[in-house]
């Protein structure tokens, strides 16, 4: 473990004893992947309970809540959904998730402040921001690559109808995560192994290098390089003692 995994526990270490003392949830910033895997790897240090959300219910980037363990009240994450469009309409404007991203970190705000971003296909984008600095970027985002931009609040609905996926119907051998991580990605079985094996697959956020680890229905994949989807199946075999699944493939 190097320094920074340390300073990163003790950070949820002290969120959670934060929680107790205060009898109010402490709120962590936005974490990533491997932050999550940490988060979850440590559960036993932390002296109070903690709920995961990043804005809506398959988010990648989320948010620790350390509640009180008495404390049975209504959660209210310090979220905010924004939406970042042209100023005016612009012919053959084409601006991606990084052009976005960077820009919004171009006025000086930290990447834990940043949670999911959706761009959709007239190059408009929705983003979840910590609310602590949402005015500050509906103020000062003006400009999105070479494209004159416009911010304002939006409700999370919004968000959630700009998600993009595709279903796939697999047929595989097993519910083994090699098994459908080659299924799902049209990759060898051999090359899942050695994805898996070097620590770039997540599932529900925990870093997982067995490949024999077997899927439940519901469970969300994240692959480094690859994308993320959601692993669903009632079990259902073929004729010929295959496994019938299905996945949901986040673009």
């Amino acid at each position: 473990m190097d320094k920074d995994d340390k300073l990163l526990i003790n950070h949820f270490k002290d969120l959670s004893v934060r929680a107790g003392k205060s009898g109010y949830a402490a709120y962590s910033d936005f974490l990533g992947l491997n932050e999550i895997n940490i988060l979850q790897n440590n559960a036993s240090l932390y002296s109070s309970k903690y709920i995961l959300y990043g804005g809506y219910k398959d988010a990648l980037r989320i948010m620790a809540a350390f509640v009180p363990e008495d404390n049975d009240d209504e959660i209210f994450f310090p979220i905010a959904y924004l939406k970042i469009e042209p100023a005016w309409k612009q012919n053959n404007i084409k601006l991606t998730h990084r052009d976005y991203l960077g820009s919004i970190l171009g006025l000086g705000i930290t990447r834990g402040k940043v949670g999911d971003i959706f761009v959709g296909d007239d190059a408009s984008a929705c983003a979840i921001v910590h609310e602590s600095i949402a005015g500050y970027v509906i103020a000062n985002l003006s400009r999105v690559g070479r494209c004159d931009v416009k911010c304002s609040y939006i409700e999370g609905g919004s968000f959630k109808a700009l998600q993009k996926y595709e279903e796939k119907n697999l047929t595989i051998s097993s519910a083994r995560l090699d098994c459908v991580i080659a299924a799902v990605y049209n990759m060898p079985r051999s090359k899942a192994t050695s994805v898996i094996g070097s620590g770039q697959c997540f599932v529900n956020g925990k870093e997982i290098m067995s490949t024999s680890k077997l899927l439940n229905g519901g469970d969300v994949v994240s692959v480094r390089h690859q994308g993320r989807f959601i692993y669903y199946s009632d079990n259902e075999m073929t004729r010929k003692n295959k496994l019938r699944a299905t996945a949901r493939i986040f673009k």
